[in-house]
Formats: C-alpha cells, structure tokens, sequence
C-alpha cells in the first residue's frame, strides 16, 4: 500500500489497474506511443474508522524514442494525471491535477572500450500543500492535488531512490567497457552517474521525509556500478552510491547516505 497513513496499511490493499497502450513505428529504429492508465483504490481501513482514504487516478501518457542511429539514442515523454484525492478528516475531496516529464539522449561511441555518454531529465509536479507525496494524512488541505504520484519505479538513484512526486532530476552518466579486448573481461561494463535534485514546489514534501525545510536544493548524488555478464546465464553486479544533501534538509539530517549492493545471478 503507497498510503503509509492508512490504519492496517500493512495487512492489507486492494487496487485494480487496466491500461491500454497504442504504439506505432514508422521506420526502423524511430517509435511513436500514447497510453492510459486507471486505477480503482479499494483499500479500506483496518480496523475500519470512518475517514476517507480512497485515490483515484487515472494517467495519460505520450512519448517517443529514437533508438541507436549512428549511436545516437533520445527519448522524450509527458503524463498528465487527473483523478480525486481525500483531504483527511474531512468529507471533501479534491481534484488531482499533476504532470511528468523525462527528456534524455545517449550517445554510444564507435572506438575501443565503448564509452557512452547520458544526459537525462525527468520531473514530477508537487504540491505545496503537502508535506507527504504518498499520505492521505499529510496530503493536500485545499484546491487541486498537484502531486505527481506514479505507480511503479523511476530509476533516480541507489541512495536516494526518490519517488518522482515534487522533483525535478538532472542526470549525468557515462559508461565503458574498460577490459573488452580479453574475451573473459569483454561483457565487463563500468558506469559512473551524478544526479541533481531539487523541488518543484519549495513548500511541499517529497518522498523522504527527512525534508522537511522549504528550500528548493534537495541535493546531488553519485553513484558507480560495475556490471559483469561472466557467460549467457551467469552476471555479477556491484552498486555503490552516495547522496549529499542540501537545502531542504535540516542541521540534524544532512549526513551523507551511502548505499552498496552486491548481487549474482545464476540463470538455469
């Protein structure tokens, strides 16, 4: 359940999703698509109390990619969210009026070792009357819900790993193949990303709560990963991360976040 505020949000949740996508191509390489996506929340309290919880979405989405033309690569898509949302302790509901975005291109170089290069952005609108993206307790008080609430994971970090809800991401990233002229080390890959965060709307929250002053720096972060298909069914990963935080953080919660994962994996 993505509604921490609910009673029993972790007994139990009742959502149905249906989605339709229409794509077209074309030519080789260059691809058109738009989408919907509806969601029904039936998630009620437990034990029940009384209060609203239920969030209504429904997202509409259009988007492009163009995928490796002379190495060039670029992506391009924009959602609009309508639905309702609860305003708690209260029999009123809002209409929920929120956007995304996520703009990028990669560029793949033709000589040795491989080297790319990424430059991405991507945005999810906030709300400034909320001080949790996700919350019904703690959400919108008046007027539309701005908040931008996906269901599922934009890849924005391993330290951080926000939600895109009231964030707008810059992303730097290179990758290579440092060892590809031995056979055993060829699928031996090296990436290294910076990330820049910062709130769409200064007074709103967003996913970490730790956030909880209006300044419109969230932080900057930096992350490796080392990514090794040893043969067709066998890979090893590192990842490593550290996020630095900024403005809208206070004095007691602005250390720096590490985060290390090391997986192997064994197809059969």
């Amino acid at each position: 359940n993505i509604d921490f505020s609910i009673p029993g949000f972790d007994k139990k949740s009742e959502r149905y999703f249906v989605g339709t996508q229409l794509a077209w191509t074309p030519i080789q390489k260059l691809r058109f698509y738009t989408y919907s996506l509806i969601q029904k929340d039936k998630s009620d309290p437990q034990p029940i109390s009384g209060v609203d919880f239920a969030y209504y979405s429904q997202h509409w989405g259009i988007g492009s990619s163009l995928s490796n033309v002379f190495g060039f690569s670029s992506w391009a898509e924009y959602i609009l969210e309508t639905g309702t949302s609860a305003i708690f302790a209260t029999p009123e509901r809002s209409a929920v009026l929120a956007q995304a975005a996520n703009i990028g291109m990669n560029y793949l170089f033709p000589f040795l070792t491989h080297p790319d290069i990424t430059l991405e952005y991507a945005y999810g609108s906030g709300d400034k009357d909320r001080t949790s993206v996700t919350n019904t307790e703690g959400g919108n008080l008046r007027g539309n819900d701005n908040n931008f609430l996906p269901f599922g994971a934009y890849p924005a970090g391993y330290a951080l790993a926000p939600t895109l809800s009231n964030l707008q991401i810059f992303r730097v990233g290179s990758s290579v193949r440092p060892l590809e002229k031995f056979w055993q080390l060829k699928n031996l890959k090296v990436g290294v990303d910076s990330y820049f965060y910062w709130k769409d709307e200064v007074k709103g929250g967003i996913y970490d709560l730790d956030a909880t002053l209006k300044g419109k720096g969230v932080g900057r972060e930096v992350d490796v990963n080392l990514h090794w298909q040893v043969v067709s069914d066998i890979t090893a990963s590192i990842r490593w991360g550290i996020f630095f935080p900024t403005g809208a953080y206070p004095s007691g919660t602005n250390d720096p976040e590490i985060y290390l994962s090391t997986t192997f994996t064994f197809v059969l």
